[in-house]
C-alpha cells in the first residue's frame, strides 16, 4: 500500500497509512481490491496526504495569517506563512511556489493550494532524510562487508 500511496504522489510513514487505510473503510486483512485502491488514493488526495490532525494544525496556521478573512494569502503573507513554520525562503521562492500550485491563477494561496505546497515540501523533505538514510545504510554494509 505504501509503494502504491508514493506512485500516486504521497510518500507516507506506517501510521498515516494506517489512519488512511482506516478512513478509506479498508480491512487491512482483506487483499487490495481496485475499488478499494481508487478509494484510498481519494481519500489521501482529499487531505493532500496529510492525517485529520496535520490539516487542522496546517488549515489554523493558515486562518491565523488571514487577518482578513478572504481564504486567500498574498504573497507576502505566505511568506510569513512558511517562515513561522520554520522555512528558510525568500520571496523569490513564494513567487515559484505560488506558480507551481496557484491552480487558479488568482496570485494568491488559498488554504487548498498552501495544503498542495506544504505536501510537496514534505515530499522534498522525505526524499532528503530517505537519500541520507539510505546512504548511512550503504555505509554500514560496506563496514560490515569489510570486518571494520
Amino acid at each position: 500500500i505504501e509503494r502504491l500511496l508514493a506512485k500516486a504522489g504521497f510518500s507516507l510513514l506506517s501510521d498515516e497509512v494506517k489512519e488512511f487505510v482506516t478512513e478509506a473503510g479498508m480491512d487491512c486483512e482483506k487483499p487490495l481490491d481496485f475499488s478499494s485502491m481508487v478509494e484510498l488514493v481519494q481519500v489521501c488526495r482529499r487531505s493532500s496526504g496529510f492525517c485529520r490532525r496535520e490539516v487542522e494544525e496546517l488549515v489554523a496556521v493558515f486562518r491565523r495569517f488571514d487577518v482578513q478573512r478572504t481564504g486567500e494569502l498574498p504573497r507576502l503573507q505566505v511568506l510569513e506563512l512558511l517562515r513561522s513554520l520554520g522555512h528558510t525562503t525568500r520571496l523569490d521562492d513564494v513567487h515559484k511556489f505560488l506558480d507551481e500550485v496557484d491552480v487558479n491563477k488568482n496570485g494568491t494561496m488559498d488554504e487548498k493550494e498552501f495544503l498542495m505546497l506544504m505536501r510537496r515540501r514534505r515530499e522534498q523533505d522525505f526524499q532528503q532524510a530517505k537519500a541520507v538514510f539510505d546512504g548511512l545504510q550503504r555505509e554500514s554494509e560496506q563496514k560490515d562487508a569489510y570486518g571494520s
